[in-house]
């Protein structure tokens, strides 16, 4: 998300081992920007925060901004006051609804540039072309760079693939790295659930992206391509000892599906005791898949300290559910027994359901 952009694009180490992996872009250590870096999160903006006379007076080299299907309105209405207030500024935007309609996007928005899939390593090379341009937008000098569309000056638009990351995911700096970047904070107010189980400051991980199922109301296999990058045990414990050092004790991990590799959790499980043991007193709460569960590994979890796991269910009614996840063996009677044992021994757990998918009438509606 925004906070791992804004954690790669400050980064000096993560920009120079990109130069190095790409000799064949021409660019030197030497290149690499004093960039100032500041996340503008309007969920967190005080009431009545004008952004136009907020860039007017900020003047930013680069606007990126991110964007679901459901806030696609407001971010065009971004991209428009943008380019009043801030022209010279390079206009940039990603996420999901981009990455499914680039060029609906750059077409017929005020985006200079659409980012498609994952953003870090994308986002690092058009800084560091559009500074080499003398900050001066020039379309054909995006041609070649991976993972983008760009509308060229005649009025055609050009995709340029999916990028191959160079990097991996051990080599990315942390997603917290970010905190200190907001404008406004980075504390959302809690639900009643995160009230009762969240004590403390709360830091986001990433230990994986990608997910290889392909459930059909997905929009992940957009980003991912169906695959799935994973930051090593080692990696993933060395963020947690370094944050917990500057206070925090609760974990928030990102991943799309955190239970996918057996092994990895179980060794994560077991490194995490071991911290346990001397005294850090860690909790954490991940996305999971129920069906891929057991009672061994959920003991193992909570004596780990996961103390809540958010399950999609999608639907209470057995066929409907293996129709939306796209798996024809789905034992809902396995998801069952694996939420009331996760609640037995103490596991909070949220479910998440869609009302309405293709064919689904009452009767299934109310099987939820």
């Amino acid at each position: 998300g925004i906070s791992l952009l804004a954690s790669s694009i400050s980064n000096r180490t993560f920009i120079a081992t990109f130069i190095q992996r790409h000799p064949e872009l021409g660019f030197k250590e030497s290149d690499i920007p004093e960039t100032e870096v500041l996340i503008l999160d309007l969920n967190l903006a005080p009431e009545g925060f004008d952004l136009e006379k907020y860039l007017a007076k900020l003047q930013p080299d680069v606007i990126g901004v991110s964007a679901l299907s459901i806030i696609y309105k407001q971010a065009k209405e971004i991209a428009a006051i943008a380019k009043r207030a801030s022209p010279s500024s390079l206009r940039v935007v990603g996420g999901y609804h981009p990455s499914i309609y680039p060029e609906e996007v750059v077409t017929k928005s005020d985006y200079q540039l659409v980012v498609t899939g994952y953003g870090e390593e994308t986002l690092v090379e058009i800084v560091l072309r559009f500074l080499a341009s003398g900050k001066q937008f020039v379309p054909e000098a995006f041609r070649q760079t991976e993972g983008l569309c760009v509308q060229l000056e005649d009025g055609s638009t050009v995709k340029t693939g999916i990028r191959k990351p160079v990097m991996i995911l051990d080599e990315y700096p942390y997603v917290m790295d970010s905190s200190r970047l907001y404008a406004h904070g980075d504390e959302y107010p809690r639900v009643k659930m995160q009230q009762d189980i969240i004590k403390g400051r709360v830091a986001h991980i990433s230990a994986s992206r990608g997910c290889p199922l392909r459930c059909r109301y997905c929009a992940d296999t957009i980003i991912s391509h169906n695959r799935v990058f994973k930051r090593s045990v080692e990696s993933v414990i060395a963020e947690i000892r370094k944050l917990y050092e500057q206070g925090y004790a609760t974990f928030s991990f990102w991943d799309d599906t955190f239970n996918l590799n057996r092994k990895w959790i179980e060794a994560f499980c077991q490194a995490a005791i071991a911290m346990r043991h001397e005294g850090k007193d860690i909790m954490w709460a991940a996305n999971a898949r129920a069906d891929l569960l057991d009672k061994a590994l959920l003991d193992a979890m909570k004596e780990a300290g996961c103390n809540a796991l958010y399950f999609g269910i999608e639907s209470g009614d057995g066929q409907m559910a293996r129709e939306a996840k796209n798996v024809a063996k789905l034992n809902m009677e396995k998801v069952e027994a694996m939420l009331q044992y996760a609640r037995s021994i103490n596991i909070y757990y949220a479910t998440y359901f869609i009302i309405g998918l293709p064919n689904q009438g009452w009767q299934s509606i109310l099987k939820t």
